[in-house]
């Protein structure tokens, strides 16, 4: 993850993190929810055939480490590789701590 980032480095974070979270929250789950009975199988197929792509589903639906994992990898492309190394781990630093008191998905903010 070090170093400016390159087209092949965007295409193996889309194709081996994003496809495969995506995959996961719209296939990989309903499928498991239908196979551990807690939805009828009808339901759970006629859901994958028609997802629903909002992103309060996706967030509601993906598990939060993939989440953050999906942000946190895409932010290395917008933000941290066009900062020095000291100022962007900083700033890592500083979000990461803001993050677990600030706002966002986590029900127990304090």
């Amino acid at each position: 993850s070090q170093g400016a980032p390159t087209e092949g480095r965007l295409r193996r974070y889309v194709q081996f993190l994003v496809i495969p979270t995506v995959m996961v929250v719209y296939v990989v789950q309903p499928l498991c929810a239908a196979l551990f009975g807690q939805f009828p199988l009808a339901m759970t197929i006629e859901g994958m055939l028609r997802p629903d792509l909002s992103p309060a589903y996706f967030t509601r639906c993906c598990p939060w480490y993939l989440l953050a994992l999906v942000a946190w990898r895409g932010m290395v492309y917008l933000l941290w590789s066009q900062m020095r190394p000291e100022v962007a781990f900083a700033a890592m630093v500083a979000m990461s701590c803001a993050a677990g008191y600030v706002g966002g998905t986590n029900e127990m903010n304090w």
